[in-house]
């Protein structure tokens, strides 16, 4: 296994960035460059950093009390989801229906 000791600055400056590594360095790029970069996305690649880019590893994560456990699979968790009304519903249908026969 990797030696995680080594800081993120130098891996984005070796030759051998796996693709975590890579989507990381572009976006941090994206943010230089004042590009909208999606919070999830970052959430994801922190974990990711945390278990040296080993995605098998985030998945097994055992840190349940880290703040952005939730979170590491860079999508919003279920008990965080908005529940949407049957009123609500109805208007987003007919929002989409009236956006195809355009």
């Amino acid at each position: 296994m990797e030696d995680c000791s080594y800081s993120l600055s130098h891996t984005l400056k070796s030759d051998k960035m796996n693709k975590y590594e890579r989507k990381t360095k572009q976006v941090l790029q994206g943010i230089k460059e004042g590009k909208g970069v999606s919070l999830l996305k970052i959430l994801r690649l922190k974990c990711l950093d945390c278990c040296c880019w080993q995605e098998r590893e985030v998945r097994l994560c055992p840190a349940e009390d880290c703040i952005l456990h939730p979170f590491r699979f860079g999508k919003k968790p279920e008990q965080l989801r908005r529940k949407l009304t049957e009123k609500q519903k109805e208007a987003l249908r007919k929002g989409r229906a009236k956006s195809i026969q355009r």
